[in-house]
């Protein structure tokens, strides 16, 4: 065990705010790819090797280890972080100016989409949206739901970007505050300023050289406690991850919405029954 106080700055998720396509979601528990990259380049790792991460998160770790062309495998139990970890990889095949037409072809029929099914009797999602946003949000979702894959991932993990925003929430912590006299964004709107940031992301990547090596990551929901059920087709030759925060964290909380919205129908699809707790501003 080594203590590294040089590598501080690099372990939150600070400094991915400014890098493409990793700022597009905002999933503060994550380390920065600085870090993973570092930690690449000083295990002298190449594209022989095969990287683990058992608590991937939004998978970081994959995600700088596919910019090496490494084979990487990740294991998470939410839901939520292994859709990012699968989908965020999906915008480096996106061509630019494919996000921006689909939002288009979208907008023009949204209004006349009926109302997407998501958990909505948890309470959460009763009180933290006006009527008028939910509503919207919730045809917006539906017009996603009807594209194919791949865009359908990679709309719709832009459009649970948009969710914090539209919403009287703010993630703090390991708690969501609610803020009633918070100024929230239309829908569509804000889904326009993630298309437009998305588009900008891509050229940007193209000019990093992002695409060059790429080499996509496997990514599990499961238990990393019970890793040898998965199965792999090699022995890791480096582990880059995160241990969750046990007793500190509940990333059911944090992301209570995303959830509803995404991966839970109705109230008995969650383990936690006594989903978020609020901190009242």
């Amino acid at each position: 065990m080594q203590e590294r106080m040089d590598l501080k700055n690099k372990i939150s998720y600070v400094g991915n705010k400014s890098l493409p396509l990793l700022r597009l979601f905002r999933y503060k528990e994550a380390f920065s790819l600085a870090f993973v990259q570092q930690m690449i380049d000083e295990l002298k790792l190449t594209d022989l090797d095969l990287i683990l991460d058992p608590f991937c998160g939004m998978g970081t770790t994959l995600f700088g280890s596919g910019l090496y062309g490494i084979a990487s495998i990740g294991i998470d139990r939410s839901p939520l972080a292994v859709f990012v970890s699968n989908t965020l990889p999906l915008l480096l095949t996106t061509e630019p100016g494919c996000l921006r037409d689909t939002y288009q072809r979208l907008l023009s029929g949204v209004e006349r989409q009926p109302l997407a099914p998501i958990a909505e009797d948890v309470p959460i999602i009763k009180i933290s949206f006006p009527d008028r946003i939910l509503k919207s949000l919730r045809q917006w979702k539906s017009a996603i739901d009807n594209l194919d894959t791949p865009m359908r991932e990679v709309m719709t993990l832009l459009f649970l970007s948009i969710l914090e925003e539209c919403s009287y929430t703010s993630k703090d912590g390991q708690f969501l505050r609610l803020n009633r006299s918070k100024n929230i964004l239309e829908p569509t709107k804000a889904l326009e300023n993630k298309i437009y940031e998305a588009e900008k992301d891509l050229y940007l990547v193209d000019q990093l050289g992002w695409r060059s090596k790429w080499r996509a990551p496997l990514v599990i929901q499961g238990d990393a406690r019970q890793m040898s059920e998965y199965l792999l087709h090699k022995n890791p030759t480096a582990i880059i991850t995160s241990p969750p925060y046990v007793n500190r964290y509940d990333y059911t909380r944090s992301y209570s919405i995303e959830l509803c919205f995404g991966f839970y129908r109705i109230t008995k699809s969650l383990k936690l029954y006594d989903l978020v707790c609020f901190v009242l501003i």
